[in-house]
């Protein structure tokens, strides 16, 4: 049996689980699975509920829910044909929250490791270590850029924005 952790930690951790905007079982997993804390989210456009018209739109629980995550840098995934920063900028102005960076989404052709060096060249730019990302997104594709890039965790969106969307 496992080592049991004494009540303050487990309030710390319930604490922290809150910040990220997510549930103490989530958190937990990705504890265990990764060894360490998160320290930053990676968003697809698909993961956001994006709605990709002549101009963005988001739905309001998911921008109220990254409006409460603390202590986590915000990255995102440009859709293809949109440029990163630009993507980025228009995101944290529509969800009223800093996106630190964005890079170009895999195209469906790209090999394993093309999808894992998009990822991975986004988070090594800020310095961010793969084993503390969590990736939101939608769809198999999408988990498999995750793994292609070890991130330690892929959420699907409506896991994560369960009580948001």
């Amino acid at each position: 049996m496992g080592e049991r952790l004494p009540l303050e930690m487990i309030k710390v951790r319930m604490a922290r689980a809150r910040e990220l905007g997510l549930s103490f079982p989530q958190y937990r997993s990705i504890l265990l699975g990764g060894g360490r804390d998160i320290t930053a989210f990676l968003f697809t456009a698909e993961g956001l509920h994006l709605k990709l018209t002549r101009e963005l739109s988001i739905p309001d629980a998911v921008r109220d829910k990254l409006g409460t995550l603390r202590r986590a840098d915000l990255l995102a995934l440009s859709p293809s044909g949109e440029v990163p920063r630009q993507f980025a900028d228009e995101l944290g102005s529509l969800a009223e929250v800093t996106i630190k960076d964005a890079g170009a989404e895999p195209e469906p052709h790209y090999s394993w490791s093309q999808q894992r060096a998009a990822l991975r060249d986004l988070l090594r730019a800020n310095a961010v270590p793969a084993a503390s990302v969590v990736m939101i997104g939608r769809g198999a594709h999408q988990q498999g850029w995750a793994e292609a890039a070890e991130l330690v965790k892929y959420l699907p969106r409506d896991e994560y924005f369960a009580e948001s969307a």
